[in-house]
């Protein structure tokens, strides 16, 4: 799994430190024993996702890790990057990741939205076209389609949070 010679840049996405072409190689073409001596027999695993979230820290290279918590009984103790099981009401693995990253992280709205439009190629992050279309819209075409609505949505809306229309949605308030 050689890198290639250039990272290929997309189209208007932000410049990104020379360390992240290599990294993103390998995860897009590792296969699960390239990383894991504990590989699932086929037919024998969980549908689940994590998200990998790299910056700069103040010593180069940085990563996020949580660690589980020690009376869980999968995997107590252990060190981990955040995500956890897909859920039927999940958009797809990447918005898995993003979920579980905000329950166990605290992750910001504005933050997902960069994971996703980084990592997913998404012209916009979720959380920022939930705020413009409407948290109330949002809902209610979910609701149309059958989609389970999030509660962080229904406690949203019910405090006359309803995006860019209110002022306060998803994102805080603007100043």
């Amino acid at each position: 799994m050689s890198a290639p010679a250039e990272f290929p840049r997309r189209p208007g996405s932000p410049d990104l430190p020379g360390w992240f072409g290599p990294l993103l190689h390998v995860a897009r073409t590792a296969r699960a024993e390239d990383i894991s001596a504990f590989v699932p027999p086929p037919g024998h695993h969980r549908r689940s996702a994590v998200l990998l979230l790299f910056g700069e820290g103040p010593a180069g290279p940085d990563v996020l890790l949580t660690e589980r918590a020690v009376g869980l009984r999968a995997h107590p103790g252990q060190v981990a990057f955040p995500g956890g099981r897909i859920e039927s009401s999940d958009a797809g693995p990447g918005a898995a990741a993003v979920r579980e990253a905000q329950e166990e992280t605290g992750l910001d709205a504005k933050s997902i939205d960069t994971c996703m439009k980084l990592g997913a190629g998404h012209p916009m992050g979720p959380l920022a076209l939930l705020d413009l279309v409407g948290l109330d819209v949002s809902k209610a075409i979910g609701e149309m389609i059958s989609t389970e609505i999030p509660a962080k949505v229904d406690e949203k809306i019910a405090a006359g949070e309803l995006g860019r229309k209110t002022g306060s949605g998803m994102y805080p308030p603007r100043a």
